[in-house]
């Protein structure tokens, strides 16, 4: 099932209701669309949208989902439909064509560095350990976490 969570945000108490309900018609995953709805951080915040999802909601989401042993996609967009974070003032000049947000300029080193922290910043929430989770708000510091593999 595909949760396209940008535009207009689905609550998260809907998402798990949805969960359950997917799991008895016989769902065997998710891939889940953020854009600017993920809580992107530090060079990265501007392209996060001021209702975006919480790293507490998004793990519950994800707890969910496990429990339920969905497989969980994140859907990152990585050279088009980047509108979401090349309209933003801080990335335009990432983009391929000075008046168009659709796409990544491939021949900027900076592209490359925007692209491989948008995928580390959602490949590591994704993968955060039960005990990374557990700890995530007790530390008000960046916290940097090494994706397990299981």
């Amino acid at each position: 099932m595909h949760f396209d969570l940008k535009g207009a945000p689905l609550k998260v108490s809907y998402i798990l209701k949805m969960l359950s309900m997917l799991k008895s018609l016989g769902a065997t995953g998710i891939l889940l669309e953020y854009e600017d709805m993920f809580p992107y951080e530090n060079i990265l915040s501007p392209i996060a949208a001021k209702n975006a999802y919480s790293k507490k909601e998004i793990l519950e989401i994800l707890q969910t989902a496990r429990s339920l042993d969905f497989n969980v996609i994140p859907l990152i967009q990585t050279f088009g439909h980047l509108e979401f974070a090349l309209k933003v003032k801080e990335f335009r000049h990432l983009r391929e064509v000075p008046d168009s947000p659709q796409s990544i300029c491939p021949s900027l080193n900076s592209s490359f560095a925007f692209v491989e922290e948008m995928i580390t910043q959602v490949v590591n929430l994704h993968t955060m350990s039960q005990e990374e989770q557990n700890n995530i708000f007790k530390n008000t510091k960046n916290v940097k976490s090494i994706p397990k593999l299981s």
